[in-house]
């Protein structure tokens, strides 16, 4: 496939994204997108064939095949009332002693408030340092460039994920959601679906298929660290912690913090929110 056969390939298939819930399915064009432009494929020892077809085309081929043949249609409900929003606060620490994110859950319809907090899964910070497990990846990105020294913008857009899947059978279905982070480059990656990185680029695919799975409406809104109560919970504080849930009336969720499987990350689909 030839950059401009790419870029032609992609604006069709960015035309057809339009008529899907959220960003579905936007962050698996990576690959295209860096085809289009020839970027990482072409480099080094491999520039003499930079046309071939790769590992990750092939796995953008069969990710979409399963996506439209059970993408739901688009539907606007206009004559529908509007239902109260939820209102989901999300934050993240990424620390060489700590990795843990939190979330406040605000119902306005039912007047449920939660918050729920853990760790980040050892797993997953495993699977971000090693660029042979990540299906998503391009031959040409260096491995260098993707151990990072921070998982911050990983970790607080996980925390959205978590958040997503941790509740969204519950409170999230049909409903509108305003969620709060105070993360530029995690609020960037759910707010357009897609992102360079290509550990941000699987969590935010993840993210916005189980979006759609739910048909949920979501905004996403950058909010100061200082006013993220969601800073709380992700950082437990003990007595102090939860005397301010208990002046703010806010309960603990029941159950652990959930989140998608490695299989989830590497090829997710619409339903994998609710085959947990």
């Amino acid at each position: 496939m030839r950059p401009c056969e790419a870029s032609a390939f992609l604006g069709r298939l960015n035309f057809l994204l339009l008529t899907s819930y959220t960003s579905v399915g936007r962050a698996a064009t990576q690959p295209l997108v860096d085809r289009a432009s020839n970027r990482h494929e072409g480099k080094g020892p491999s520039r003499a064939n930079n046309y071939r077809w790769s590992h990750s085309m092939t796995h953008i081929l069969n990710f979409f095949e399963q996506l439209f043949a059970h993408l739901p249609p688009l539907v606007f409900e206009f004559r529908s009332q509007q239902r109260p929003k939820v209102v989901i606060y999300t934050d993240a620490i990424f620390s060489e002693h700590k990795n843990g994110m939190g979330f406040l859950l605000f119902d306005q319809e039912t007047t449920s408030q939660f918050v729920c907090d853990a760790a980040c899964p050892d797993w997953l910070m495993s699977v971000w340092n090693d660029a042979t497990s990540n299906a998503w990846l391009l031959s040409g990105w260096d491995k260098e460039e993707i151990q990072r020294k921070t998982h911050i913008n990983a970790l607080e857009l996980l925390a959205i994920v978590a958040a997503v899947w941790t509740v969204g059978k519950e409170f999230l279905q049909n409903c509108e959601v305003v969620f709060f982070c105070d993360n530029t480059s995690a609020m960037s990656a759910a707010v357009h679906g897609y992102a360079r990185s290509p550990d941000l680029a699987a969590l935010s695919n993840t993210l916005h298929l189980a979006l759609a799975a739910l048909k949920c409406t979501p905004f996403f809104e950058w909010v100061p660290s200082l006013a993220n109560c969601a800073d709380i919970p992700s950082r437990p504080q003990g007595v102090a912690e939860e005397a301010f849930y208990a002046r703010v009336e806010v309960t603990r969720w029941p159950e652990k913090m959930k989140f998608p499987s490695f299989a989830n990350l590497t090829f997710p689909h619409l339903n994998s929110i609710f085959e947990q």
